[in-house]
């Protein structure tokens, strides 16, 4: 009866070892399954800034490619308008604002009497 017994408690034994290596084993997956998903949102969330970064960087440039075709476009009507009031003479009669650079006060000079010659 005795070796019964002790076969019994061996068993019992084993059976508690096995259950405890078999728990380790799983808090042990459990544990790098968390940190391969926390490694993972990471990667994730790193791919997200980067591509906000990069669609951000994109909008900025083509709205700064916008504005100086609108500058050009504004250069360009102003030209044509200049190169028009210079060719029929109308530029001479209007009054500019002229800085001396000696004082802070501007004089006016009137271009009324200058003509272009045709």
């Amino acid at each position: 009866m005795a070796v019964v017994s002790n076969l019994c408690l061996q068993v019992e034994a084993e059976r508690r070892k096995r259950a405890t290596v078999l728990e380790s084993e799983g808090t042990r997956e459990s544990a790098i399954n968390v940190a391969e998903g926390q490694k993972q949102a990471q990667i994730l969330a790193s791919e997200a800034e980067k591509a906000e970064q990069i669609n951000k960087a994109a909008g900025e440039a083509n709205a700064m490619l916008v504005k100086a075709r609108a500058k050009a476009e504004a250069i360009q009507l102003l030209a044509a308008a200049l190169a028009q009031q210079v060719s029929d003479g109308s530029l001479g009669q209007q009054l500019l604002w002229c800085w001396t650079g000696r004082t802070t006060a501007g004089t006016w000079l009137s271009l009324g009497h200058f003509k272009s010659s045709k």
